[in-house]
């Protein structure tokens, strides 16, 4: 028999931070996006951090990032990155293509 119950998202969640933030408040708005996706029936399955010293205009985040990123949603199935930010429409766009993920 096919099973047709929908399989629950798998997020990433990035947090992100200027180096001048508190990495306290970056830890607790982690949680609290964990808490959201879980909420809204997501099963996180990774959780990165990044410590900027200027947010990267084209993607917010730098490349080094991004690539572990990309490794990271291979590794665990992910098809969902959840970033504690902002952003523009063309950084998510671009973001998404070089990822390979909503």
């Amino acid at each position: 028999m096919l099973d047709l119950t929908p399989q629950p998202e798998k997020a990433i969640l990035i947090g992100v931070g200027l180096k001048s933030v508190d990495a306290a408040q970056l830890e607790n708005n982690l949680d609290e996006m964990g808490q959201l996706a879980e909420t809204a029936g997501a099963v996180v399955v990774g959780v990165l951090r990044q410590r900027l010293e200027r947010i990267v205009p084209s993607t917010f985040i730098g490349s080094g990032k991004i690539e572990e990123i990309a490794r990271l949603k291979d590794e665990t199935g992910s098809n969902l990155i959840i970033i504690d930010a902002r952003l523009s429409g063309a950084q998510q766009r671009n973001l998404e293509q070089l990822i390979g993920c909503k």
